[in-house]
């Protein structure tokens, strides 16, 4: 029971860590101004019926897929925000430079799917 409650404990330390941006220690914000990340999809996920990429797609920031992931080569993300866009490549990565601290919208397109919306945040380095 114990080992159960220091593993929940450690999900939700890490989850919160990961989920509230950047902290005033420069090095939380390695890339400042700078919304980037890789786009994967898991390798199934076209094989169901559903047409619905909604759960099959996952943004990162690891230059890594996750097992069971491919990067989405070829998708078209877009900054709902500021209508920038681009095409992604063999490595699912994507790069939007100079954009202000916050939350954007990233419109993930591929193919006939439906749109994917996933939000991500840029950061700023402190002075």
């Amino acid at each position: 029971m114990q080992c159960k409650l220091c593993f929940v404990l450690l999900a939700i330390v890490t989850l919160s860590f990961g989920l509230s941006g950047c902290g005033s220690d420069s090095s939380d914000c390695p890339n400042p101004n700078t919304l980037s990340g890789f786009v994967y999809v898991q390798q199934n996920a076209f094989d169901e019926p559903d047409k619905n990429l909604d759960d099959d797609i996952l943004v990162s920031d690891r230059a890594q897929a996750p097992e069971g992931f491919v990067p989405l080569k070829g998708a078209k993300v877009t900054v709902e925000e500021t209508g920038a866009s681009l095409e992604l490549g063999e490595r699912g990565a994507f790069v939007f430079h100079p954009l202000p601290a916050g939350t954007y919208t990233l419109v993930i397109k591929f193919g006939d799917f439906p749109p994917v919306r996933r939000q991500k945040s840029v950061c700023v380095e402190s002075t």
